[in-house]
């Protein structure tokens, strides 16, 4: 089996990372005051876990930015079967961290141009950003 990986062992990449922002709005339960009133029973703390704050995360806004720079250690290569066929995922290692191969990029320049985009355009939370890698026939 061959499989073209993007990188070598050895080759220096530039990495992007995310930064995820939780942004809070008032609990919708206790209307912040973290407290409601129950018949009976007098006034009982928010049950809707609005973390004693009276606010509760409306949604997350992530930011992704160059995160820096490593030399390729190690490799790490998943084969998954799937309906359409098999398709791969790579993780590579400098000293202690792991990137998949679409988070990683060969210049400052193209990382830097893919937070831009990627920023202006999210594209949710899979793994492969919608982009899976397909195996050609000729590689099983």
């Amino acid at each position: 089996m061959k499989i073209d990986t993007k990188f070598d062992i050895g080759q220096g990449v530039f990495f992007v990372k995310r930064h995820d922002t939780q942004i809070l709005k008032t609990c919708p339960v206790c209307k912040g005051t973290r407290e409601i009133d129950v018949p009976k029973h007098g006034r009982i703390r928010c049950p809707n876990q609005c973390r004693d704050t009276g606010d509760v995360v409306g949604h997350i806004e992530s930011e992704w930015s160059v995160g820096g720079s490593m030399v390729i250690r190690c490799m790490d290569i998943q084969l998954l079967v799937i309906g359409k066929g098999t398709r791969y995922h790579a993780n590579y290692s400098g000293h202690c961290h792991n990137h998949g191969e679409h988070h990683l990029f060969a210049s400052k320049i193209e990382a830097e141009a893919w937070c831009v985009i990627t920023n202006k355009d999210p594209m949710g939370d899979d793994v492969f950003h919608g982009k899976d890698v397909f195996l050609p026939a000729a590689a099983l």
